[in-house]
């Protein structure tokens, strides 16, 4: 650490402490990257379907995939989607993600 500048952790806790907008409860990119495709999933525009297709694709944290399928079973469109990416992207999946993408689809209405 230099003389006179906190160090990471430091600068967090005491911008947490001012107010000034900045903390670790700050949304990560990654979390940003899915929050839109959840929307769009829910509200169910085609047109953002092959962006759902890229995210499901690439992350693999289930923090992530879990939303966006539940997200996914919101329309009829969303849920054949969803099934047909799981189908394509389950293999990469780490074996809790996977179930839970699992548990998401198992929740849809026949």
């Amino acid at each position: 650490m230099l003389m006179g500048r906190p160090s990471g952790a430091r600068r967090r806790v005491a911008a947490a402490r001012s107010g000034s907008g900045h903390s670790s409860a700050m949304p990560t990119p990654s979390q940003i990257l899915v929050q839109w495709p959840c929307i769009a999933a829910r509200a169910g525009p085609a047109a953002a379907f092959p962006r759902i297709r890229e995210v499901l694709s690439k992350v693999g944290r289930m923090k992530h995939v879990r939303p966006l399928y539940q997200a996914l079973g919101a329309t009829g469109p969303g849920r054949a989607l969803a099934r047909e990416i799981f189908e394509a992207s389950a293999p990469t999946y780490h074996a809790l993600t996977r179930r839970a993408a699992e548990d998401a689809i198992a929740k849809y209405p026949a």
